[in-house]
């Protein structure tokens, strides 16, 4: 189920005008605790503020794979994707001990052809605008 239907379900329950869009995947956690609050709480401003903290909490980074090489002259990282797809236009963070920096993917490779969309399972070459290193996680944002 996905947290929109559920947030404009819920949010149809507790006031005709308050619509938060959001497409990420909800678990039963989120189900159940939008299910107490619509009983709750009277005010439709608290409903609406604590939907929306449950919302921030659990939009989490995806995760996509993380980085196997770097080939410095050139820029690029070299990205194992391992839990889900990733494609050219996707705004990515990448993620470790020294590095932290977002950017949108321009461009993904493998063995120098173009590629639009990289599935799990494979390893691609990422055009990336600062320095990575070994074991750096990619996040879809």
């Amino acid at each position: 189920m996905h947290i929109n239907l559920v947030i404009r379900c819920a949010a149809h329950v507790l006031s005709h005008d308050v619509i938060i869009e959001k497409s990420h995947k909800i678990d039963k956690l989120l189900c159940l605790l939008l299910h107490i609050l619509k009983y709750k709480y009277k005010t439709r401003l608290l409903r609406y503020k604590t939907i929306c903290s449950v919302v921030s909490i659990m939009e989490e980074p995806q995760r996509i794979g993380k980085v196997f090489t770097y080939f410095s002259k050139v820029g690029v990282a070299g990205i194992k994707i391992t839990d889900a797809a990733l494609e050219v236009g996707d705004t990515i963070q990448i993620k470790g001990a020294t590095t932290d920096f977002t950017q949108e993917v321009e461009s993904l490779e493998i063995d120098r052809k173009p590629l639009q969309r990289a599935e799990p399972g494979q390893e691609v070459g990422l055009k990336v605008k600062e320095k990575v290193r070994k074991n750096d996680v990619v996040y879809k944002l």
